[in-house]
């Protein structure tokens, strides 16, 4: 018998769309299985003569992490930034879209910390 729940937990319907599911069996079956990145996007390089790489990921989280704002929008995708002067570094959204944004967003932050000739970006995940 699947297990109940109501812990805010939902999946990507289309790729894109959340939905929400009271199945935990099948929303960690989902889980262990999806794609969920959003954006993923690594800059290679030197600031101040120090070789860096930084690692900017955005994924889709599968539950809400702002449970606590019972009349909010669920917040489903987070960006954070791995390595560099912004190391945990994060930003949350609600929408696919709004993670779209915010993923370019951050990759334009980080890149001001480069010099254009000292900086190879490389994105091995992105949306389409």
């Amino acid at each position: 018998m699947p297990m109940k729940t109501d812990l805010g937990l939902y999946i990507l319907v289309n790729g894109r769309e959340p939905r929400r599911i009271t199945d935990a069996l099948l929303w960690g079956q989902w889980m262990a299985t999806a794609r969920r990145h959003v954006g993923d996007t690594c800059l290679h390089g030197k600031i101040d003569r120090k070789k860096h790489t930084v690692r900017i990921s955005t994924v889709f989280l599968g539950s809400d992490h702002g449970f606590w704002e019972k009349d909010k929008p669920p917040v489903l995708f987070e960006t954070m930034v791995f390595g560099g002067p912004n190391q945990g570094d994060q930003r949350r959204y609600c929408t696919w879209d709004e993670a779209v944004k915010g993923h370019q967003e951050w990759v334009e932050r980080e890149l001001q910390l480069w010099p254009d000739d000292q900086v190879t970006v490389e994105h091995p995940v992105m949306a389409s």
